[in-house]
């Protein structure tokens, strides 16, 4: 009978034991995880003309293809995947009608966050949207 006991009470003591080791365990994942280097977030630039015709777009010193304007000014659309980094947008528009300076150049920079899912960037001329 004593021994009946004494094993009730180990069996006890170890479940118990297991039970809240595990909840325990868990202050060790809330720490900040490494960073991973393959994360890529997509961002999609939509160019379109108004009173400025847009004529060449730049990201970080590449040349980004534009399309020919269609009647509703649309110059096209352009899907990136980009890493998380700080990125910078020139762009020069030429105005329409005859003021000067004839040329103009544009520059926004915009930072792309591990926490992003989409980056929608909008080109209307000399204005620019970000979202």
């Amino acid at each position: 009978m004593k021994h009946y006991f004494l094993k009730i009470f180990v069996i006890l003591c170890c479940s118990t034991f297991f039970l809240y080791a595990g909840f325990y365990n868990k202050k060790t994942y809330m720490y900040k995880a490494p960073k991973r280097d393959n994360i890529y977030i997509k961002v999609e630039i939509s160019v379109f003309d108004n009173d400025q015709e847009i004529i060449e777009l730049m990201l970080d010193k590449k040349k980004l293809p534009l399309k020919e304007k269609d009647p509703q000014k649309n110059r096209g659309n352009i899907f990136l995947k980009l890493k998380p980094n700080k990125y910078t947008l020139n762009w020069s528009t030429k105005n329409k009608k005859y003021i000067w300076p004839r040329k103009l150049t544009h520059k926004k920079t915009f930072k792309v966050k591990e926490e992003d899912n989409w980056i929608y960037i909008r080109i209307e001329g000399s204005k620019i949207f970000i979202t």
